[in-house]
């Protein structure tokens, strides 16, 4: 596509977004992993114990998105909950190796769909791409006028 055409620029990002999540999707299934559940385990894999609330937070993530999400996760034998040991009130959230070995695996699909979508993407154009989602996400969380950014839903 040429990179001068009058496409819009959300047509684009939608088309992008499409290839990305058709060509991820089949392969995270195969990981037993859905891909509302990545942001998740990656966060436990780098946090293990997390309260629900914590991990709402950490991920701009609705509370009860996260609850019907780890009950998913849990059956699947990715997580398990324990009460805090301190506060009895808290549970926290905690990876399974299932859920280390998923893990490892999504850092393996994703690693090589980065190298497919970054293909012929110098290093500083990486950096700037990465900087300029940052801001377009950043624009988005502190001026929400409607949709998911509204109810705190950012993931």
């Amino acid at each position: 596509m040429d990179p001068s055409s009058n496409t819009p620029l959300h047509i684009l990002l939608h088309k992008l977004m499409h290839l990305y999540f058709t060509d991820t999707y089949p392969l995270l299934e195969r990981a037993g992993v859905y891909p509302g559940q990545v942001p998740l385990l990656k966060a436990l894999d780098n946090s293990d114990g997390l309260s629900q609330r914590e991990l709402s937070s950490t991920l701009g993530i609705r509370p009860s998105t996260v609850t019907m999400t780890l009950r998913r996760m849990e059956r699947n034998g990715l997580v398990y909950r324990r009460r805090d040991p301190f506060d009895q009130r808290v549970i926290r959230i905690y990876i399974t190796e299932r859920g280390r070995s998923s893990t490892r695996e999504i850092d393996r699909i994703v690693g090589n769909m980065e190298q497919r979508v970054f293909k012929n993407f110098t290093d500083e154009e990486k950096i700037l791409m990465k900087r300029m989602l940052i801001q377009m996400q950043n624009n988005l969380i502190t001026e929400p006028e409607s949709g998911p950014g509204k109810d705190g839903d950012h993931a």
